[in-house]
């Protein structure tokens, strides 16, 4: 090969910038990529805090709904041992007990009579 005259030889051109872009040497897409790997570990991080995050945040609704249930039988249990509590109280009275033995067990007194009365069938 020949060697090109002196006059001839090719002159660097001088790059310009564009607005913008501070180093006309490299491309955004070869920015970009270096940044990746540290995208890509900020994204993991993320992720995995977020499925920590909802993980608890499921478990706490559950345990809130099984509070709301729990309280809602202590609730209930409470009523009926107040009714119970009263039942307690009202047994102690003669007459409450003497009206519990004629209704359902359908004792009487010495001296009283029981009737039984049955309604007749009816035939249509």
């Amino acid at each position: 090969m020949k060697p090109l005259p002196r006059n001839k030889v090719m002159q660097k051109e001088k790059v310009t910038s564009l607005p913008g872009i501070k180093d006309p040497g490299r491309s955004p897409v070869q920015k970009i990529k270096k940044k990746k790997p540290a995208l890509y570990l900020l994204a993991l991080f993320i992720f995995y805090f977020l499925v920590l995050f909802s993980v608890q945040f499921f478990r706490y609704i559950q345990l809130n709904n099984d509070l709301r249930a729990l309280n809602r039988e202590i609730e209930a249990i409470e009523q009926e041992n107040a009714f119970l509590s009263q039942e307690i109280e009202r047994l102690h009275d003669p007459e409450y007990l003497e009206e519990l033995a004629r209704g359902r067990l359908g004792m009487v007194r010495r001296g009283e009579i029981l009737f039984y009365i049955q309604d007749a069938p009816v035939n249509p």
